[in-house]
Protein backbone atom coordinates (compact mmCIF):
# COMPACT_ATOMS: atom_id res chain seq x y z
CA UNK A 1 0.00 0.00 0.00
CA UNK A 2 3.00 2.18 0.67
CA UNK A 3 4.21 2.10 -2.73
CA UNK A 4 1.14 2.44 -4.67
CA UNK A 5 -0.08 5.82 -3.55
CA UNK A 6 3.25 7.59 -5.14
CA UNK A 7 2.50 5.89 -7.92
CA UNK A 8 -1.50 6.88 -8.02
CA UNK A 9 -0.06 10.65 -7.62
CA UNK A 10 2.58 10.21 -10.35
CA UNK A 11 -0.47 8.71 -12.34
CA UNK A 12 -3.00 11.81 -11.32
CA UNK A 13 -0.25 14.12 -12.32
CA UNK A 14 0.37 12.17 -15.79
CA UNK A 15 -3.05 12.69 -16.47
CA UNK A 16 -4.09 16.49 -15.78
CA UNK A 17 -1.30 17.37 -17.92
CA UNK A 18 -2.27 15.29 -20.88
CA UNK A 19 -5.41 17.19 -20.80
CA UNK A 20 -4.38 20.34 -20.12
CA UNK A 21 -2.30 19.56 -23.51
CA UNK A 22 -5.35 18.28 -25.31
CA UNK A 23 -7.27 21.54 -24.22
CA UNK A 24 -4.09 23.65 -25.54
CA UNK A 25 -3.86 21.67 -29.10
CA UNK A 26 -6.93 23.65 -30.16
CA UNK A 27 -5.15 27.10 -30.00
CA UNK A 28 -3.63 25.82 -33.37
CA UNK A 29 -6.46 24.83 -35.35
CA UNK A 30 -9.05 26.91 -37.44
CA UNK A 31 -11.99 27.92 -35.59
CA UNK A 32 -15.65 27.82 -37.54
CA UNK A 33 -17.06 30.96 -36.19
CA UNK A 34 -16.29 34.22 -36.48
CA UNK A 35 -15.13 36.13 -33.49
CA UNK A 36 -16.97 39.15 -31.61
CA UNK A 37 -16.76 41.01 -28.52
CA UNK A 38 -19.82 43.04 -26.62
CA UNK A 39 -17.74 45.49 -24.29
CA UNK A 40 -17.64 48.37 -22.23
CA UNK A 41 -14.96 49.87 -24.11
CA UNK A 42 -15.65 53.54 -25.50
CA UNK A 43 -14.44 54.01 -29.02
CA UNK A 44 -14.29 57.82 -28.34
CA UNK A 45 -12.26 58.05 -25.44
CA UNK A 46 -8.60 57.77 -25.04
CA UNK A 47 -8.51 56.67 -21.67
CA UNK A 48 -9.90 54.25 -18.71
CA UNK A 49 -12.83 55.85 -18.23
CA UNK A 50 -15.29 53.59 -21.21
CA UNK A 51 -17.03 52.03 -17.72
CA UNK A 52 -20.83 51.75 -17.84
CA UNK A 53 -22.43 53.57 -14.39
CA UNK A 54 -24.99 51.61 -12.53
CA UNK A 55 -27.26 53.58 -10.26
CA UNK A 56 -29.43 51.18 -7.39
CA UNK A 57 -31.75 49.61 -9.42
CA UNK A 58 -30.52 50.21 -12.73
CA UNK A 59 -30.45 47.33 -15.05
CA UNK A 60 -27.43 47.30 -17.44
CA UNK A 61 -27.73 45.08 -20.80
CA UNK A 62 -24.21 44.20 -21.20
CA UNK A 63 -24.62 41.75 -24.34
CA UNK A 64 -27.26 41.34 -26.55
CA UNK A 65 -26.31 38.51 -29.46
CA UNK A 66 -27.87 37.13 -32.34
CA UNK A 67 -27.35 33.49 -32.83
CA UNK A 68 -26.22 30.75 -33.26
CA UNK A 69 -23.51 31.36 -30.78
CA UNK A 70 -21.08 30.28 -28.47
CA UNK A 71 -20.51 32.42 -25.45
CA UNK A 72 -16.71 31.44 -24.53
CA UNK A 73 -15.34 34.14 -22.09
CA UNK A 74 -16.59 36.72 -19.57
CA UNK A 75 -14.44 39.30 -18.04
CA UNK A 76 -15.18 42.27 -15.56
CA UNK A 77 -14.60 44.65 -12.73
CA UNK A 78 -16.56 46.75 -10.83
CA UNK A 79 -15.79 49.69 -8.45
CA UNK A 80 -17.98 50.73 -5.88
CA UNK A 81 -18.02 51.84 -1.75
CA UNK A 82 -19.98 48.79 -1.11
CA UNK A 83 -17.70 46.61 0.01
CA UNK A 84 -20.31 43.95 -1.22
CA UNK A 85 -20.69 44.74 -4.38
CA UNK A 86 -20.18 41.21 -5.61
CA UNK A 87 -23.02 40.35 -4.26
CA UNK A 88 -25.05 43.53 -4.92
CA UNK A 89 -24.86 43.32 -8.55
CA UNK A 90 -27.13 40.31 -9.99
CA UNK A 91 -26.12 38.79 -13.12
CA UNK A 92 -28.93 37.06 -15.58
CA UNK A 93 -28.45 35.48 -19.17
CA UNK A 94 -31.45 34.55 -20.81
CA UNK A 95 -31.23 32.24 -23.86
CA UNK A 96 -33.08 32.24 -27.19
CA UNK A 97 -35.72 34.49 -26.27
CA UNK A 98 -37.01 33.41 -22.75
CA UNK A 99 -38.86 35.75 -20.59
CA UNK A 100 -37.72 34.03 -17.72
CA UNK A 101 -33.68 34.27 -16.60
CA UNK A 102 -32.12 30.47 -16.88
CA UNK A 103 -29.01 32.25 -14.81
CA UNK A 104 -29.85 34.57 -11.80
CA UNK A 105 -27.14 34.73 -9.44
CA UNK A 106 -24.89 37.15 -8.04
CA UNK A 107 -22.14 38.31 -9.84
CA UNK A 108 -19.09 37.05 -7.00
CA UNK A 109 -21.07 34.05 -6.82
CA UNK A 110 -21.60 32.95 -10.78
CA UNK A 111 -17.69 33.70 -10.86
CA UNK A 112 -17.14 31.24 -7.56
CA UNK A 113 -16.48 33.85 -5.03
CA UNK A 114 -20.03 33.69 -2.55
CA UNK A 115 -21.26 35.73 0.47
CA UNK A 116 -20.00 39.17 -1.66
CA UNK A 117 -16.06 38.43 -0.92
CA UNK A 118 -13.04 39.91 -2.19
CA UNK A 119 -11.05 37.38 -2.76
CA UNK A 120 -8.98 35.81 -5.02
CA UNK A 121 -9.93 32.40 -6.66
CA UNK A 122 -8.27 30.17 -9.17
CA UNK A 123 -10.16 26.97 -11.15
CA UNK A 124 -10.10 25.90 -14.77
CA UNK A 125 -13.18 27.72 -15.49
CA UNK A 126 -13.23 30.10 -13.38
CA UNK A 127 -10.58 32.97 -12.53
CA UNK A 128 -10.80 35.92 -10.13
CA UNK A 129 -7.92 38.08 -9.39
CA UNK A 130 -6.50 40.89 -7.60
CA UNK A 131 -8.34 40.14 -4.65
CA UNK A 132 -11.73 39.68 -6.18
CA UNK A 133 -11.63 42.75 -8.25
CA UNK A 134 -10.78 41.22 -11.85
CA UNK A 135 -13.40 38.50 -12.14
CA UNK A 136 -12.78 35.42 -16.18
CA UNK A 137 -14.79 32.41 -16.90
CA UNK A 138 -14.22 30.62 -19.79
CA UNK A 139 -17.73 28.50 -19.60
CA UNK A 140 -18.56 27.42 -23.16
CA UNK A 141 -22.43 28.49 -23.38
CA UNK A 142 -24.16 27.83 -26.83
CA UNK A 143 -27.17 29.49 -27.88
CA UNK A 144 -29.30 28.60 -30.87
CA UNK A 145 -31.02 32.01 -31.72
CA UNK A 146 -30.50 34.80 -28.77
CA UNK A 147 -28.37 35.35 -25.69
CA UNK A 148 -28.74 38.25 -23.08
CA UNK A 149 -26.72 39.63 -20.83
CA UNK A 150 -27.90 41.71 -18.26
CA UNK A 151 -26.47 43.01 -14.84
CA UNK A 152 -28.55 44.76 -12.12
CA UNK A 153 -27.66 46.69 -9.29
CA UNK A 154 -29.81 45.49 -6.55
CA UNK A 155 -28.05 47.87 -3.83
CA UNK A 156 -30.36 49.18 -1.56
CA UNK A 157 -28.10 50.37 1.09
CA UNK A 158 -27.21 53.47 -1.25
CA UNK A 159 -23.72 53.04 -1.56
CA UNK A 160 -24.01 55.63 -4.58
CA UNK A 161 -22.95 54.23 -8.35
CA UNK A 162 -21.20 51.64 -9.27
CA UNK A 163 -18.91 51.71 -12.01
CA UNK A 164 -18.89 48.10 -14.30
CA UNK A 165 -16.33 47.18 -16.49
CA UNK A 166 -16.75 44.38 -18.84
CA UNK A 167 -16.43 42.34 -22.30
CA UNK A 168 -18.36 39.39 -23.46
CA UNK A 169 -16.12 36.99 -25.98
CA UNK A 170 -17.96 34.76 -28.23
CA UNK A 171 -18.43 33.26 -31.35
CA UNK A 172 -20.89 33.50 -34.26
CA UNK A 173 -21.00 29.75 -35.89
CA UNK A 174 -23.23 28.77 -39.14
CA UNK A 175 -25.10 26.31 -36.70
CA UNK A 176 -24.58 24.36 -33.33
CA UNK A 177 -23.94 20.18 -33.48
Amino acid sequence: MRHVLPALGILAIAVSTARAQNLLADLTQPQEGRSRRASSTDSDIDANEDGETLLPGQTLVVADLAGPGVIKHIWNTATSLNPFVGRELVLRIFWDGAERPSVEVPLGDFFGVGHGAMKTFQSLPVSVSSYGRSRNCFWRMPFRKHAKITVTNENELRFGPVAFYYYVDWEQVDQLP
